[in-house]
């Protein structure tokens, strides 16, 4: 996969790989580096690969976190400063067409004794927070819900959301500058690519003898041939091993 993404788009049906003598593919070595050497720059991309992968993982969940704060940036109140021994004020949306006639019902006159705050609005919801006693809390989330109310939580953050928005910014500043420094190090390999690509089929085609001469070690009636021979005489070699 890293091969396929990081390097040299090459255009065409076939992408022929270097050539390699029969002494060389015996020996293991394939051109400046060995099999092993080859295998071992391999194994260091995957790696590299994977720290990629999660890089981007993290990247795409901080953007989701930061897009769930941005309606909430005017509200100067820290996000774990949400309860006092009295009160507990939470953070949520109603629909649009709720307006603020209808919030007057949270006032002393119903004893529920809780205040509405709108934060924000865009074109369907208001953002609200609404602060109530706690010993009013069934009635006051009963009443919201009515209303339509969607309550909103943010795990994990303390500041306000202001304050977390600029943590979030200044990772993925951070993410985007390992991204890069990881990114160019896979690159950087690609000369070795069509080295890779030989030690690997070379890899394939160790496994598949192995394989072979252990499925047909006990048979009497079979031999074994290994080895590369010129393409020209691959039609020959069909019809001579067919009689």
């Amino acid at each position: 996969a890293a091969v396929s993404e990081y390097g040299e788009v090459r255009s065409g049906l076939f992408s022929p790989l270097p050539a390699v003598s029969r002494e060389d593919f015996d020996a293991g070595n394939i051109g400046e580096l060995t099999y092993i050497q080859l295998l071992d720059k391999a194994r260091q991309i995957n790696l590299t690969v994977k720290e990629l992968e999660a890089l981007g993982g993290e990247r795409e969940a901080l953007k989701s976190r930061l897009s769930s704060l941005i309606p909430w940036l005017s509200y100067d109140m820290r996000l774990s400063d949400s309860s006092t021994s009295l009160t507990r004020t939470v953070l949520g949306t109603l629909p649009k067409s709720i307006g603020d006639e209808r919030l007057e019902a949270l006032d002393g006159e119903n004893r529920i004794y809780a205040v509405t705050d709108e934060v924000g609005r865009d074109r369907n919801v208001r953002y609200i927070s609404v602060t109530y006693l706690i010993s009013n809390e069934e009635e006051t989330m009963r009443f919201l819900s009515r209303c339509g109310f969607t309550r909103i939580e943010f795990p994990g953050l303390s500041g306000t959301p202001a304050g977390e928005a600029t943590k979030i910014r200044e990772r993925l500043e951070e993410l985007e500058r390992d991204t890069s420094l990881l990114t160019k190090s896979v690159e950087d390999a690609s000369e070795s690519f069509d080295g890779l690509r030989v030690a690997l089929d070379m890899a394939n085609t160790r496994v598949r003898l192995a394989d072979t001469k252990q499925r047909l070690l006990c048979t009497d009636r079979t031999v074994i041939l290994s080895g590369w021979i010129p393409l020209e005489y691959t039609k020959a070699l069909d019809t001579e091993m067919s009689k």
